[in-house]
């Protein structure tokens, strides 16, 4: 069960709930390619929804009872577990917590404090099980209206162990009815995105809920911490047109801001795009062996030779664009006595939380100089990576001007005594440092 299997190494819950960390003490699995995805093959036959409605104290009615009768005229209703044809059919039991125990940590929508506490204790759950050719959406909307039927009717909270999101009513309709549109739903509201890190410092990011629309789970590996926000985009677009259109050739992924058909999703995925933006790339779709609970996983690899992180962010400059420009500065006395102090703040504090590990969401950057084509220097943020003595290796964060050799993305290694300033991101959305960046958008105030 896909609860159980990723329950025991959940972690702190992070940017509004969408990403899921883990903890460290997990070791990576290394990837198992095994050929690229072909579209034949995209979309299982049969899409399967398992939701609970816990009920935290007794129910005022039977569970089951009220699940079968919201479902006439919408699903058949079975008492076994036999395989099904494309016909949608319901499966409605009533069970002890055990039988399908929702995970230690996850993400709450609108429960009270007593009620988040009580879901560790609760006894007695209403399983509802659907079953549904996975092209059939009008299915899929019709699982969400009866499970929220039924939780209304009972008092009960929906369980999502798919997403580890326990529910509300409420906000389950919300979430999972709401916003429907030219016949579609907005895929990011039925799914959660979970970044994991390995002993090794390795990320990953991986889908959970997609296997809801037939659809195996996405995986983007090595991304860079200060993509996270970028590449949650790419994502939503991604499965936004997997659900929506497939692919038309096999292992080829078009990712296209303009060719989704859910006005309201569209709209707020391409509202990221920058003027000069080429709006659409290409990226390969390849099996790989499935992971956390999967039944099918598939793997997002970015075109272009180097290190993961560079053909990641070229990808991500053609979808979206570049904000990144060169701007001629001269560093007066009060920018360098602000550099120094950074300096000093990195070696005293900074490089030790570092070395002590850093919590998933957590960046550290550093401003460094690289030698130009024209003899000059060019200032540019890197994503530290590995910081051993005085030598720091990471991710280039701009896209260089007049550095032909480098691009955004690639890894390089400076010294510490060379770093300008230093630029520290917190989990919560929190930063500090940079303090020579505010001098200088001062000076081109003026």
């Amino acid at each position: 069960m896909k609860a159980k299997a990723i329950a025991v190494v959940l972690g702190a819950l992070c940017l509004a709930g969408l990403w899921v960390a883990t903890g460290r003490n997990r070791p990576m699995v290394e990837p198992r390619i095994s050929g690229p995805v072909r579209a034949k093959d995209l979309v299982a036959p049969i899409a399967r929804v398992r939701l609970a409605v816990c009920h935290l104290r007794p129910a005022r009615v039977s569970g089951a009872q009220t699940a079968r009768a919201a479902a006439v005229g919408k699903f058949a209703i079975s008492e076994n577990e036999e395989a099904v044809d494309r016909a949608p059919v319901l499966r409605a039991t009533e069970l002890p917590r055990s039988a399908f125990p929702p995970a230690k940590d996850f993400v709450a929508h609108g429960l009270t404090e007593e009620e988040k506490a009580a879901m560790a204790g609760f006894e007695r759950l209403t399983l509802l099980d659907f079953s549904f050719g996975a092209a059939d959406l009008s299915a899929q909307r019709n699982a969400a209206l009866v499970a929220v039927e039924t939780a209304r009717a009972t008092g009960g909270v929906l369980w999502d162990g798919d997403t580890l999101e326990a529910l509300t009513a409420d906000r389950f309709e919300a979430l999972r009815l709401a916003d429907w549109e030219e016949g579609f739903p907005p895929v990011t509201t039925h799914i959660a995105i979970y970044a994991l890190q390995g002993t090794d410092g390795d990320n990953r990011t991986v889908t959970m809920g997609l296997e809801k629309f037939g659809l195996p789970e996405l995986v983007i590996e090595r991304p860079s911490r200060s993509s996270v926000k970028a590449l949650e985009r790419l994502l939503k677009l991604a499965f936004q047109l997997l659900v929506e259109r497939g692919i038309a050739t096999d292992g080829v992924l078009v990712l296209d801001l303009d060719a989704v058909k859910h006005p309201g999703l569209r709209a707020f995925i391409a509202e990221a795009a920058l003027p000069g933006a080429q709006r659409k790339v290409e990226l390969g779709l390849v099996w790989r062996r499935p992971e956390y609970g999967a039944t099918r996983m598939a793997e997002l690899t970015f075109p272009g030779g180097g290190a993961p992180t560079a053909a990641q962010h070229e990808a991500l400059t053609r979808l979206f664009g570049s904000p990144d420009r060169v701007e001629q500065i001269r560093h007066d006395a009060t920018v360098n006595a602000a550099s120094e102090a950074a300096k000093q703040t990195l070696r005293s504090r900074i490089k030790g939380i570092f070395s002590r590990g850093l919590a998933v969401g957590e960046v550290v950057l550093v401003k460094a100089p690289f030698a130009t084509s024209s003899g000059t220097r060019e200032w540019m943020w890197l994503e530290v990576s590995s910081w051993k003595g005085p030598t720091i290796t990471g991710v280039l964060d701009n896209e260089p001007g007049d550095v032909p050799e480098l691009k955004a993305g690639a890894v390089v290694t400076v010294k510490e005594d060379e770093v300008f300033d230093f630029l520290h991101l917190l989990p919560d959305g929190g930063k500090e440092g940079n303090e020579t960046g505010a001098l200088m958008r001062q000076q081109l105030a003026h």
